[in-house]
């Protein structure tokens, strides 16, 4: 799969990119503010299709980087 800027995903990246306020779910159904994180390293990673055959692939490269 491409990016809008015709490199492979796993290859795009907005490291050092300052991300707007949010509050997401964990997977144990707590809240995660990115403010409570300021000072760590942060990598935010979803998909949209769990369990098929090209988020897989973009899963394991992103894990494998």
């Amino acid at each position: 799969m491409l990016s809008t800027k015709g490199k492979p995903m796993a290859d795009w990246s907005l490291e050092n990119t300052k991300a707007p306020s949010f509050t997401l779910a964990a997977h144990d159904g707590s809240k995660v503010k990115l403010s409570d994180l300021k000072g760590s390293p942060v990598v935010l990673y979803f998909y949209p299709a769990d369990d098929t055959p090209g988020c897989t692939r973009e899963a394991c490269a992103f894990r494998d980087r």
